[in-house]
């Protein structure tokens, strides 16, 4: 406690500009163009206090009389861990604590075009406007790099003991190139039970240096039955790619939840000679095998980040919502709008690392060698330096999340001192699941937050 509080300060800068050409297209009547640059940097330094430097203190233990340390280096200052609250001094802690920091930079490069305008060949009979179209094309490119300090690059053992975990620096990035299309078709106008009918569509190919080809795509109808009243319906699918951290990131050790190892002492009685096996092929002796100690605090030691070879593909969303925009006039409020959603959205292939738990399952219950492989014991034990379980980034099978949206606004003229608003937004979960792969359980997470449910 004499080491102070565990904190990390943050400090951020960041900037952004725009410029660019826009106007009326000369050839082309009604239509208009929006031709731009954009540049932005985001900046983030981290300051990470209040930990344990364990060579450090290892140095400060060595002395037999309290003043100088045997390792004859003269800005150590021995330690008593032995002598209660309150005797570590300032000048103990100094020494024996770790300050460390951290920088991550992020550039975005985007250059576009886009035109818009109405396609006046395109109309039909029952309504009064023509198509309303827009076409363009985008470059992007995004950069990052993460540089830790030398404390955060050096394993747990040696700096930040009790972070969990070091760090290592990051540095890359990706370029994508875009085409895109948008359109309003009214197919019915001022018709009764049909004061509006209109079909939105768009389209969008993203060519991605990292993943390659993927497209984007949007069907939907806005009717409005009568001037009060709107109804909506949508159909989506939209990729995303891996992030530069999701790319690039080196392998490094950090520390994953897990409720017990089954080759541990812990579970000694249930080890049968099948799951002795197992255990032995992730690297135990059979003497190690129901002897090694369990996980500690819950907690094993795990490696994470990248894989080169394997890189993640892009994760797909499919979305549908339906729903109902309600603006009466009531003599009580001077407006007031009402809406209600339907929302359900499942994306596949998502981007992410199994739990350590989830490879603990999939080996030593269901036997799957390709698990096993990620499972580096040393001595027998997953807890100590070395050991570990490997959740590289990859794609895992889905999330998925339906409900009910309603929001409300209404609000009054107040005159002079202006408008009085208010407004409210409830979403009801009915479905909140997410699954890793198929051999593995799905998780439903509706009203549970924790370590497996964000």
């Amino acid at each position: 406690l004499e080491l102070g509080t565990r904190s990390e300060e943050y400090d951020s800068d960041y900037f952004q500009i725009v410029t660019g050409f826009e106007g009326d297209l000369p050839f082309l009547d009604e239509w208009r163009y929006d031709v731009g640059l954009q540049y932005g940097e985001s900046n983030l330094t981290t300051v990470r206090d209040g930990y344990t430097n364990l060579t450090n203190i290892q140095n400060a233990l060595d002395s037999v009389d309290g003043v100088t340390c045997k390792n004859g280096d003269s800005t150590c200052v021995p330690i008593d861990l032995f002598g209660g609250f309150g005797t570590i001094t300032q000048e103990m802690a100094g020494y024996a604590r770790a300050i460390a920091l951290q920088r991550q930079e992020v550039e975005q490069t985007i250059y576009y075009a886009t035109f818009n305008g109405p396609v006046d060949f395109i109309r039909l009979p029952t309504a009064d406007d023509s198509l309303a179209f827009a076409v363009g094309y985008e470059h992007r490119n995004e950069s990052g790099s993460l540089n830790p300090d030398e404390c955060l690059k050096l394993a747990p053992s040696s700096c930040q003991g009790g972070a969990g975990g070091n760090l290592l620096p990051i540095d890359g990035q990706y370029t994508v190139e875009e085409f895109y299309m948008e359109g309003f078709l009214p197919l019915i106008d001022g018709m009764t039970g049909a004061q509006e009918l209109v079909l939105e569509f768009g389209w969008r190919t993203s060519d991605y240096t990292s993943v390659g080809s993927v497209d984007t795509w949007k069907l939907g109808l806005n009717w409005r039955p009568i001037e009060s009243l709107l109804v909506r319906v949508m159909e989506q699918e939209a990729n995303r790619a891996p992030n530069v951290g999701e790319l690039f990131s080196p392998v490094t050790t950090n520390l994953d939840n897990a409720k017990q190892d089954p080759c541990s002492i812990a579970n000694a009685g249930n080890i049968n000679a099948q799951l002795a096996a197992l255990c032995v092929s992730t690297g135990m002796t059979p003497q190690q095998v129901g002897t090694v100690q369990d996980v500690i605090s819950g907690q094993v030691n795990t490696f994470s980040g990248s894989d080169p070879g394997n890189p993640p593909d892009s994760e797909k969303a499919e979305t549908f919502t339906a729903g109902i925009v309600w603006t009466p006039e009531l003599s009580f409020f001077d407006y007031t709008t009402l809406s209600i959603d339907y929302y359900d959205i499942e994306i596949t292939d998502t981007i992410g690392e199994f739990s350590a738990q989830e490879i603990l399952d999939a080996c030593y219950v269901a036997g799957q060698a390709g698990e096993c492989a990620k499972i580096d014991r040393v001595a027998g034990d997953l807890t100590i330096s070395g050991a570990g379980i490997n959740r590289l980034t990859t794609n895992l099978n889905f999330d998925q999340a339906e409900g009910v949206d309603v929001g409300f606004n209404f609000g009054f003229d107040i005159g002079k001192y202006g408008n009085l608003d208010f407004s409210g937004n409830i979403t009801k979960y009915l479905t909140q699941e997410s699954q890793s792969s198929s051999l593995v359980p799905v998780i439903d997470c509706k009203g549970y937050y924790g370590t497996s449910c964000d």
